[in-house]
């Protein structure tokens, strides 16, 4: 049984993530709780103490929380049909951000899917959004993004970018795997620089990498070194049609820059793609 948390603030944006996860896991036997963080919704002062206006507004707050999650469980009990799914609904009175981390922990989650409000489909959209903070927590699972009201397709097209700098741990790559394996996906291997740019600790990870993904079809590619990382990942996702997009998240390196570059304003507005964000985890 996998345990999924799909986070939402009740717009068409984050309905339509739900269902894609429904649509990603329509074979797999799961638990979808559907969680809002109305925390949200609260206001704070400059000296981080609930206003009392609002503190008045907690009990009502707490009651449309619930009764929209109930709303949401309903709908998509009518669109998804797959018995193997059950739904259940979460409410917390923090915000999502702060309080997700320890709430994948109590939960026992397995991936936790969010939508991006207002995310046009660029990797510049996530800037300052709740996406990225909750990229940059550090959750212990994997993060799948589902930009704009996207159409589920199958993942048969999957690029993994890496830098090549960490050495991979099969804990890390088993959602990725998993996916590809029930897709019948290949993996490209995107390594943002030069084939001969690679020293000799990266050509170690490489083939590492590769030993982990015996089974399962793959490739390997590589983008020009001058290019800014997130402009050329997002150009190559575009380009190629990939279906999915994934990374190891490492604080302090190109993962964290993706989501920082300013020069990603730049890219395609119309650009869409799921993102599959790993969580770092050590070597067995």
């Amino acid at each position: 049984m996998k345990n999924i948390l799909v986070a939402t603030d009740f717009s068409r944006e984050s309905y339509c993530a739900l269902y894609y996860a429904t649509e990603l896991y329509r074979n797999e036997e799961c638990t979808f709780s559907i969680t809002n963080f109305y925390g949200n919704e609260i206001e704070t002062s400059v000296y981080s103490i609930v206003n009392e206006e609002e503190l008045e507004q907690l009990p009502k707050l707490k009651a449309a929380s619930q009764t929209r999650c109930t709303e949401v469980v309903h709908r998509i009990t009518r669109d998804n049909k797959q018995p193997a799914h059950t739904f259940e609904t979460n409410i917390s009175d923090q915000k999502l951000a702060h309080a997700l981390p320890a709430f994948v922990v109590k939960k026992d989650i397995d991936l936790v899917v969010m939508g991006t409000r207002g995310h046009s489909g660029t990797l510049e959209s996530l800037l300052g959004s709740n996406t990225s903070k909750v990229i940059e927590q550090a959750i212990t699972c994997p993060l799948l993004v589902v930009p704009k009201e996207l159409d589920f397709k199958a993942p048969r097209k999957i690029v993994f970018a890496t830098e090549l700098k960490k050495k991979f741990s099969h804990s890390s790559l088993a959602e990725l795997k998993k996916l590809a394996v029930n897709f019948q996906s290949k993996i490209t291997i995107l390594y943002v620089g030069g084939r001969d740019s690679l020293g000799q600790k990266q050509k170690d990870n490489l083939n590492h990498l590769k030993m982990l993904l015996q089974g399962i079809k793959f490739g390997v590619e590589y983008l020009p070194s001058d290019e800014e990382v997130s402009k050329a990942v997002s150009a190559y996702v575009k380009e190629n049609k990939i279906q999915l997009l994934s990374m190891v998240y490492y604080p302090h390196n190109f993962t964290h820059t993706i989501f920082r570059e300013p020069v990603i304003r730049k890219i395609d507005q119309h650009l869409a793609f799921p993102f599959l964000v790993l969580p770092q985890k050590t070597e067995e």
